[in-house]
């Protein structure tokens, strides 16, 4: 366990090494060492929700689902004025159910590679990069000024 501390701390995620280190267990022995590869069972596993699962599922699967994060449902906010009513807006069902609709038939493992990008790197929570956002004509936030 100590070696796995010391490799977490080196990339911020020190925490994070008891809760990998169950799944990782359960992996092996519940699953003969295979990531899930069903919702359901990615559920299963200690600390997993709904952004984790679809997320494995997404990249590690090429399975069409979408990722809602804090940033995600930023960028949603901003462009497309869609708020939600919950103190935590990524357990919404109307936001993923928002994010569903906006999945690409095609390409949609690469949609949600770019959303997240264009969520960190763009739509910023602080100081975002309106002069430059390839969004700006459409965006609510630059447009009626919701900030």
């Amino acid at each position: 366990m100590k070696e796995i501390d010391a490799l977490l701390k080196d990339i911020g995620l020190f925490y994070r090494g008891r809760r990998l280190k169950k799944i990782a267990e359960r992996i092996v022995n519940q699953f003969e060492g295979n990531v899930p590869d069903k919702k359901e069972d990615l559920m299963s596993l200690y600390g997993v929700g709904e952004y984790i699962s679809n997320a494995v599922l997404c990249f590690a699967f090429k399975k069409r689902v979408p990722i809602v994060d804090t940033n995600v449902i930023r960028v949603y906010e901003r462009v497309f004025n869609v708020k939600s009513q919950k103190s935590r807006p990524r357990t919404d069902k109307e936001v993923w159910k928002f994010a569903e609709k906006m999945l690409p038939e095609k390409d949609y493992v690469e949609y949600n590679y770019a959303l997240l990008d264009f969520a960190s790197e763009i739509c910023r929570a602080k100081n975002p990069l309106c002069e430059i956002c390839p969004l700006k004509n459409i965006c609510k936030y630059k447009k009626v000024g919701l900030k």
